[in-house]
């Protein structure tokens, strides 16, 4: 068990997806990230993470900093989990809790990955729904680059709205979802794919880039609001 004291953790977590993923830092220091496929068990493995960082590092009140979460969009039920588990140890700590899309930490992740062509013009984070249909933002690559900008409404349709409409784009699409590659990688397509995942860890990176008053205010415990959809509900 660590014992340090005087120390203020950031702790961080996501279930919007398939991979769960959790993260603790002390201020910009990674101490813990974890990613693990839990597919629809989001709420018997979240608890096991979340019991054995709590014990790890001693978290209570007085050296937790904020509670991060991962606002989708994805599974109706991962997010739920997610956001409503983030609340309830927000305001059992009395901590400020802040959200971000998980479109959000897939765009940091293309943008710390190996460097792409010059010429790329778009950059798609893509989270699968059900069957043919999907999530997605449409970016401006080089503006991303610069900062990433909040998210707060998504684009819903088919893989083949998708495809019609970028199908002749400069694009990165990132997911973490592999068997979307066949579709956005065809011969026709000037799309290029890269498989990421969620990571809670990015969700604390993008919380260090704004931290201000406003999103680091109490009252936030009751303003955050999961995306289930197109829109946060």
């Amino acid at each position: 068990m660590k014992t340090e004291n005087n120390k203020k953790y950031i702790l961080a977590l996501d279930s919007s997806t398939p991979w769960l993923s959790v993260a603790i830092s002390e201020g910009q220091e990674a101490k813990i990230s974890l990613l693990h496929y839990a597919r629809e068990n989001h709420s018997r493995y979240l608890f096991d993470h979340l019991e054995y960082i709590k014990k790890e590092y001693s978290l209570q009140s007085n050296n937790l900093e904020a509670i991060i979460v991962g606002t989708g969009p994805g599974s109706f039920t991962g997010v739920k989990i997610g956001v409503c588990v983030a609340k309830a140890i927000a305001f059992s700590y009395q901590l400020p809790l802040v959200g971000f899309s998980t479109l959000e930490s897939l765009v940091l992740e293309a943008i710390k990955a190996s460097p792409f062509p010059k010429n790329l013009e778009k950059l798609l984070p893509v989270i699968h729904h059900k069957k043919e249909e999907i999530f997605w933002v449409d970016l401006d690559w080089k503006a991303c680059r610069e900062e990433i900008q909040p998210i707060t409404r998504v684009n819903t349709g088919s893989i083949q709205e998708f495809m019609t409409k970028y199908v002749h784009c400069k694009g990165l699409v990132v997911s973490p979802f592999s068997f979307l590659r066949k579709h956005f990688e065809k011969s026709e397509s000037g799309l290029l794919f890269m498989q990421a995942f969620p990571q809670a860890l990015r969700l604390i990176e993008i919380y260090q880039q704004r931290k201000n008053k406003e999103i680091t205010n109490i009252e936030n415990i009751f303003r955050v609001r999961p995306i289930y959809g197109a829109k946060p509900f």
